[in-house]
């Protein structure tokens, strides 16, 4: 029987872990998981937000990474939302511009009924890196003079009263690289401690950002589990629930393959000495 499990075909184990992908993504599981200090710094702090403050959301990362970071974004669109928040959406990468509109679209104007230039504004791209983040704490509408569409920062109401990064209640950076919240860090809140920064980080960049945490950054959510904490705390479980079953899953099914191998091995080993 071991000489024969020595010769099992390995098809079935890519077979095994197709099921445990797809599985747990069409009937999401409610497992168990805590939420960390940091996650929840973030939610209480979203939580102590009075209506019609303002909050800038940029969004820097691509469909690449998408899938670790999205969910983050489409989770505190709406908490903001419900604590009733103005937001103003900008990015530093032009690659999330279709997935940014239609987010926009989805939610805020479909979804929700929130009225553009009044309760959110889409402000698109400005290329630039750090140049952009340093000018927008010198003036934000020189840099943004005109929103996606072009109309005019003058003749939006959400804008009004805006001189600069510092005047808004809260700043929150989503990114998988550069220019992200390290660039956020070094180039606003380091010269401006006012500025009240937090970040969601693909898992990639949580080294990057690791040492402003406590200072400039004051919170910062990690990938795809700490999207899936913050789903939690906001009480709408959606894909970030869903890829943390699927990483769960996934790591149980290659440590039972471990497990499998390492038995054939030592009995077969056993069994020839």
């Amino acid at each position: 029987m071991w000489e024969r499990l020595q010769n099992f075909d390995r098809r079935w184990i890519f077979l095994a872990m197709i099921v445990a992908i797809v599985v747990p993504l069409l009937r999401p599981v409610k497992m168990p998981f805590a939420v960390s200090e940091r996650v929840q710094k973030l939610y209480d702090e979203l939580e102590s937000i009075k209506p019609g403050e303002l909050v800038l959301l940029s969004l820097d990362y691509g469909p690449e990474s998408a899938p670790e970071v999205d969910p983050f974004t489409q989770a505190v669109m709406r908490h903001l939302a419900r604590k009733q928040a103005r937001v103003v959406v900008i990015t530093l990468w032009h690659y999330i511009l279709p997935m940014a509109t239609g987010h926009l679209e989805r939610i805020y104007k479909k979804e929700l009924g929130l009225r553009y230039g009044v309760d959110y504004a889409w402000m698109g791209f400005r290329a630039g890196n750090e140049a952009t983040i340093t000018n927008m704490t010198q003036s934000f509408k020189t840099v943004w003079s005109d929103d996606f569409w072009h109309t005019p920062s003058g003749k939006l109401p959400i804008l009004d009263g805006v001189g600069a990064l510092q005047d808004f209640r809260l700043v929150i950076d989503v990114s998988s690289g550069y220019p992200g919240a390290r660039e956020y860090a070094q180039y606003a809140a380091t010269r401006y401690p006012q500025i009240k920064l937090a970040a969601a980080v693909a898992m990639v960049m949580v080294t990057d950002i690791a040492p402003y945490f406590g200072k400039q950054i004051f919170s910062y959510v990690d990938g795809i589990r700490g999207a899936a904490e913050y789903e939690k705390l906001v009480g709408t479980p959606g894909l970030a629930h869903a890829g943390v079953n699927v990483l769960t899953f996934g790591h149980l099914l290659i440590i039972a393959a471990i497990v499998f191998g390492n038995v054939i091995y030592f009995a077969t080993r056993k069994r020839q000495s």
